[in-house]
């Protein structure tokens, strides 16, 4: 009995160590930080008679130009959203601000100016302690912990029937 408790704490050291280096080095071992979030905006037509479109420009982290937004699956900033007033982008990134902008266009592809600036986020961490790698490590270490305990159990109940054998 005691040497399968030595061999089940060895396992737990093992996998803790390897846990530990996993997390040091930036592997997410239980929370996937690549989360998206989709977006609809809707603006006022333009009332000049030879508007033939808009541009919808995108950017994180700061508010103002210029507007070079990348990630979205429609495209970089600006993205021509033809003669529409109401364009949704997808697979924007959680856990950023996103600030928006419209301008029309004419026939001539001549641009008007900004209009007001938008912004939108989305966080979708339940657990904020999950995105760190300490907070990971600790619920690591709380789930081998009841792996051992688990299997210590186990190891004992397995044990018993043996000798009632």
């Amino acid at each position: 009995m005691f040497h399968s408790f030595i061999k089940v704490l060895w396992n737990a050291v093992l996998f803790t160590s390897l846990v530990f280096f996993c997390s040091v080095i930036g592997i997410s071992c239980l929370v996937d930080p690549g989360h998206a979030f989709d977006v609809t905006l809707t603006w006022d037509a333009d009332t000049e008679s030879d508007c033939i479109g808009y541009y919808l420009y995108y950017k994180t982290d700061s508010s103002g130009p210029p507007y070079q937004g990348v990630g979205a699956r429609e495209g970089n900033s600006p993205i021509d959203v033809g003669n529409v007033t109401s364009f949704t982008l997808h697979k924007l990134r959680d856990n950023k601000i996103y600030f928006f902008v419209v301008t029309a266009y004419d026939t001539f592809r001549r641009e008007s100016i900004y209009s007001n600036e938008v912004s939108t986020s989305k966080s979708t961490t339940a657990f904020p302690m999950l995105e760190s790698w300490w907070g990971k490590g600790i619920v690591i270490s709380l789930l081998i912990v009841l792996h051992v305990i688990v299997s210590i159990k186990k190891n004992k109940t397995s044990k018993m029937g043996d000798s009632a054998s």
